[in-house]
Protein backbone atom coordinates (compact mmCIF):
# COMPACT_ATOMS: atom_id res chain seq x y z
CA UNK A 1 0.00 0.00 0.00
CA UNK A 2 1.29 3.10 -0.83
CA UNK A 3 1.79 6.08 1.75
CA UNK A 4 1.48 8.82 -0.89
CA UNK A 5 -1.90 9.77 -3.18
CA UNK A 6 -1.32 10.84 -6.43
CA UNK A 7 -2.31 14.38 -7.21
CA UNK A 8 -5.30 13.24 -8.94
CA UNK A 9 -7.01 11.62 -6.06
CA UNK A 10 -7.12 15.16 -4.04
CA UNK A 11 -10.15 16.19 -2.71
CA UNK A 12 -9.59 19.54 -4.25
CA UNK A 13 -11.07 19.00 -7.73
CA UNK A 14 -9.31 21.66 -9.23
CA UNK A 15 -5.87 20.34 -7.93
CA UNK A 16 -6.95 16.85 -8.90
CA UNK A 17 -8.04 18.08 -12.68
CA UNK A 18 -4.66 20.23 -13.47
CA UNK A 19 -2.87 16.85 -12.50
CA UNK A 20 -4.93 15.30 -14.72
CA UNK A 21 -3.81 17.36 -17.51
CA UNK A 22 -0.22 16.18 -16.78
CA UNK A 23 -0.61 12.95 -16.39
CA UNK A 24 0.38 10.41 -19.50
CA UNK A 25 0.61 7.14 -17.74
CA UNK A 26 -2.19 5.18 -19.55
CA UNK A 27 -2.60 2.95 -16.37
CA UNK A 28 -2.64 5.83 -13.99
CA UNK A 29 -5.51 7.94 -16.03
CA UNK A 30 -7.41 3.91 -16.02
CA UNK A 31 -7.15 4.35 -12.57
CA UNK A 32 -8.22 8.04 -12.49
CA UNK A 33 -11.12 7.01 -14.43
CA UNK A 34 -12.45 3.66 -12.21
CA UNK A 35 -11.51 5.57 -8.77
CA UNK A 36 -11.59 9.49 -9.00
CA UNK A 37 -14.00 10.93 -6.00
CA UNK A 38 -15.05 13.16 -8.69
CA UNK A 39 -16.97 12.70 -11.72
CA UNK A 40 -15.30 15.77 -13.81
CA UNK A 41 -12.12 14.38 -12.83
CA UNK A 42 -13.44 10.86 -14.32
CA UNK A 43 -14.93 12.14 -17.72
CA UNK A 44 -11.05 14.21 -17.66
CA UNK A 45 -8.86 10.94 -17.48
CA UNK A 46 -11.37 9.27 -19.89
CA UNK A 47 -10.60 12.66 -22.77
CA UNK A 48 -6.57 12.24 -22.04
CA UNK A 49 -6.84 8.73 -22.77
CA UNK A 50 -5.33 6.73 -25.90
CA UNK A 51 -4.95 3.42 -25.61
CA UNK A 52 -7.83 1.63 -27.50
CA UNK A 53 -7.60 -1.59 -25.49
CA UNK A 54 -7.79 -0.38 -22.17
CA UNK A 55 -10.53 2.11 -23.92
CA UNK A 56 -12.55 -1.46 -24.35
CA UNK A 57 -11.77 -2.80 -21.21
CA UNK A 58 -13.13 0.34 -19.33
CA UNK A 59 -16.56 0.41 -21.25
CA UNK A 60 -16.93 -3.56 -20.57
CA UNK A 61 -16.29 -2.36 -16.48
CA UNK A 62 -19.99 -1.17 -15.90
CA UNK A 63 -19.31 0.43 -12.98
CA UNK A 64 -18.86 3.60 -13.92
CA UNK A 65 -21.35 6.83 -14.57
CA UNK A 66 -23.07 7.03 -17.84
CA UNK A 67 -21.39 10.51 -18.65
CA UNK A 68 -17.75 8.52 -18.42
CA UNK A 69 -19.05 5.67 -20.63
CA UNK A 70 -20.07 8.24 -22.79
CA UNK A 71 -16.96 9.58 -23.02
CA UNK A 72 -15.07 6.49 -23.46
CA UNK A 73 -17.59 6.14 -25.91
CA UNK A 74 -16.47 8.97 -28.74
CA UNK A 75 -13.22 8.01 -28.21
CA UNK A 76 -14.28 4.76 -30.64
CA UNK A 77 -15.10 5.66 -34.31
CA UNK A 78 -14.82 2.04 -35.82
CA UNK A 79 -18.81 1.30 -36.96
CA UNK A 80 -17.88 -2.46 -36.23
CA UNK A 81 -16.58 -1.81 -32.89
CA UNK A 82 -19.50 0.35 -31.70
CA UNK A 83 -21.53 -2.40 -33.24
CA UNK A 84 -20.26 -5.21 -31.53
CA UNK A 85 -20.28 -3.18 -27.86
CA UNK A 86 -24.22 -2.40 -28.96
CA UNK A 87 -25.20 -6.39 -29.35
CA UNK A 88 -22.88 -7.51 -26.27
CA UNK A 89 -22.49 -5.17 -23.58
CA UNK A 90 -24.20 -6.10 -20.39
CA UNK A 91 -25.35 -2.25 -19.71
CA UNK A 92 -28.17 -1.92 -21.83
CA UNK A 93 -27.55 2.19 -21.48
CA UNK A 94 -23.64 1.58 -22.74
CA UNK A 95 -25.49 -0.19 -26.25
CA UNK A 96 -28.17 2.44 -26.76
CA UNK A 97 -25.08 4.68 -26.87
CA UNK A 98 -22.90 2.72 -28.84
CA UNK A 99 -25.93 2.69 -31.76
CA UNK A 100 -26.26 6.26 -31.33
CA UNK A 101 -22.99 6.80 -32.62
CA UNK A 102 -22.86 4.69 -35.74
CA UNK A 103 -23.36 6.51 -39.01
CA UNK A 104 -23.12 2.81 -40.97
CA UNK A 105 -26.95 3.01 -42.18
CA UNK A 106 -26.62 -0.75 -43.14
CA UNK A 107 -25.97 -1.77 -39.37
CA UNK A 108 -28.76 0.44 -37.82
CA UNK A 109 -30.79 -0.74 -39.99
CA UNK A 110 -29.73 -4.03 -39.10
CA UNK A 111 -30.52 -3.17 -34.98
CA UNK A 112 -33.71 -1.98 -36.38
CA UNK A 113 -34.90 -5.11 -37.71
CA UNK A 114 -33.48 -7.62 -35.57
CA UNK A 115 -32.60 -5.50 -32.49
CA UNK A 116 -33.23 -8.11 -28.80
CA UNK A 117 -33.99 -4.57 -27.14
CA UNK A 118 -36.18 -2.00 -27.44
CA UNK A 119 -34.34 0.50 -26.40
CA UNK A 120 -31.49 -0.20 -28.87
CA UNK A 121 -33.92 -0.66 -31.29
CA UNK A 122 -35.19 3.14 -30.64
CA UNK A 123 -32.01 4.75 -30.17
CA UNK A 124 -31.08 3.25 -33.74
CA UNK A 125 -34.58 4.27 -35.32
CA UNK A 126 -33.63 8.08 -33.78
CA UNK A 127 -30.26 7.84 -34.87
CA UNK A 128 -31.06 7.38 -38.45
CA UNK A 129 -33.67 10.14 -38.45
CA UNK A 130 -31.11 12.52 -36.93
CA UNK A 131 -28.88 11.65 -39.56
CA UNK A 132 -31.08 10.51 -42.55
CA UNK A 133 -34.27 12.31 -42.09
CA UNK A 134 -35.94 8.64 -42.05
CA UNK A 135 -38.14 7.08 -39.75
CA UNK A 136 -37.78 3.35 -39.60
CA UNK A 137 -40.08 2.50 -36.56
CA UNK A 138 -42.48 5.03 -35.73
CA UNK A 139 -43.09 5.49 -32.23
CA UNK A 140 -46.63 6.52 -32.31
CA UNK A 141 -49.10 7.99 -29.34
CA UNK A 142 -52.50 9.63 -29.45
CA UNK A 143 -51.51 12.90 -30.65
CA UNK A 144 -53.87 14.85 -28.36
CA UNK A 145 -51.12 13.87 -25.48
CA UNK A 146 -48.31 16.36 -27.74
CA UNK A 147 -50.45 18.77 -29.75
CA UNK A 148 -54.38 19.17 -30.70
CA UNK A 149 -54.81 16.60 -32.97
CA UNK A 150 -57.23 14.23 -33.83
CA UNK A 151 -54.95 11.29 -34.56
CA UNK A 152 -51.73 9.51 -33.96
CA UNK A 153 -47.95 11.02 -34.04
CA UNK A 154 -44.85 9.89 -34.26
CA UNK A 155 -42.63 11.07 -30.77
CA UNK A 156 -39.74 10.05 -33.05
CA UNK A 157 -40.13 12.30 -36.13
CA UNK A 158 -43.31 14.09 -35.61
CA UNK A 159 -45.07 12.15 -38.21
CA UNK A 160 -48.80 12.69 -38.08
CA UNK A 161 -51.54 9.87 -39.01
CA UNK A 162 -55.55 9.20 -38.54
CA UNK A 163 -56.18 6.48 -36.48
CA UNK A 164 -56.19 3.11 -37.38
CA UNK A 165 -59.28 2.02 -35.81
CA UNK A 166 -59.75 -2.00 -35.40
CA UNK A 167 -63.10 -2.20 -34.11
CA UNK A 168 -62.81 -0.56 -30.65
CA UNK A 169 -58.30 -0.23 -30.47
CA UNK A 170 -56.39 1.85 -32.79
CA UNK A 171 -53.85 -0.44 -34.38
CA UNK A 172 -50.94 2.30 -34.53
CA UNK A 173 -50.98 4.24 -30.76
CA UNK A 174 -53.75 1.41 -29.39
CA UNK A 175 -56.13 4.59 -28.17
CA UNK A 176 -59.37 3.43 -27.18
CA UNK A 177 -62.66 4.98 -28.61
CA UNK A 178 -65.84 5.57 -26.67
CA UNK A 179 -63.29 4.79 -23.30
CA UNK A 180 -62.99 1.23 -24.62
CA UNK A 181 -65.75 -0.71 -25.44
CA UNK A 182 -69.14 -0.07 -26.05
CA UNK A 183 -70.95 -3.16 -24.28
CA UNK A 184 -74.55 -4.02 -24.83
CA UNK A 185 -75.97 -7.36 -23.36
CA UNK A 186 -72.17 -9.11 -23.51
CA UNK A 187 -71.47 -7.62 -26.57
CA UNK A 188 -69.53 -4.64 -27.89
CA UNK A 189 -71.86 -2.43 -30.35
CA UNK A 190 -68.65 -1.49 -32.03
CA UNK A 191 -66.38 -4.48 -32.77
CA UNK A 192 -68.74 -7.39 -31.85
CA UNK A 193 -66.43 -9.29 -29.02
CA UNK A 194 -68.11 -10.80 -26.24
CA UNK A 195 -67.32 -9.27 -22.87
CA UNK A 196 -67.71 -12.85 -20.60
CA UNK A 197 -67.65 -10.59 -17.61
CA UNK A 198 -71.06 -9.04 -18.07
CA UNK A 199 -72.43 -12.12 -18.21
CA UNK A 200 -75.27 -12.12 -14.92
CA UNK A 201 -76.05 -15.57 -15.18
CA UNK A 202 -79.07 -17.55 -13.55
CA UNK A 203 -80.06 -21.20 -13.13
CA UNK A 204 -82.28 -22.81 -15.92
CA UNK A 205 -82.10 -26.99 -15.20
CA UNK A 206 -80.36 -28.37 -11.99
CA UNK A 207 -78.62 -31.77 -11.87
CA UNK A 208 -77.89 -32.65 -15.07
CA UNK A 209 -75.61 -34.31 -17.04
CA UNK A 210 -73.07 -32.35 -18.88
CA UNK A 211 -70.50 -33.39 -21.08
CA UNK A 212 -66.67 -31.90 -19.78
CA UNK A 213 -63.56 -33.34 -21.64
CA UNK A 214 -64.74 -37.13 -22.81
CA UNK A 215 -66.91 -38.16 -20.41
CA UNK A 216 -70.03 -36.10 -18.32
CA UNK A 217 -70.11 -34.87 -15.05
CA UNK A 218 -73.64 -34.04 -13.03
CA UNK A 219 -74.05 -29.79 -13.25
CA UNK A 220 -76.36 -27.31 -14.33
CA UNK A 221 -77.40 -25.29 -16.67
CA UNK A 222 -77.09 -21.19 -16.90
CA UNK A 223 -78.75 -18.65 -18.87
CA UNK A 224 -77.33 -15.05 -18.91
CA UNK A 225 -80.14 -12.55 -17.92
CA UNK A 226 -78.55 -10.08 -20.14
CA UNK A 227 -77.70 -11.61 -23.59
CA UNK A 228 -79.73 -15.11 -23.59
CA UNK A 229 -76.42 -16.85 -23.80
CA UNK A 230 -76.84 -20.71 -22.39
CA UNK A 231 -74.45 -23.14 -21.23
CA UNK A 232 -73.79 -26.40 -19.32
CA UNK A 233 -71.66 -26.33 -15.97
CA UNK A 234 -70.01 -29.19 -14.02
CA UNK A 235 -71.05 -28.17 -9.96
CA UNK A 236 -67.17 -28.80 -9.52
CA UNK A 237 -66.74 -26.05 -12.20
CA UNK A 238 -66.84 -22.20 -11.81
CA UNK A 239 -69.15 -20.28 -14.45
Amino acid sequence: MGLFKSAWESKNEEKALSAIGKLIDQEMLAQAILEASSVKVRIAAAKELTDKKIILDLINNNSNFEIVQIELLNKISDQETLSFIAKNNDDEYVRRNAVSMLVDINLLNDFIVNGDNEMVRSAANMRVYSLFGKCKLHNFVKAQQIYNWDGCMCTVCGKKIKHEWNGCSCLACGDKRNSGHNIDKCKCTICGIIDDYSHDWENMQTNIKVRHGSGYLIGRRVKCKKCGKTKDIPYDVSV
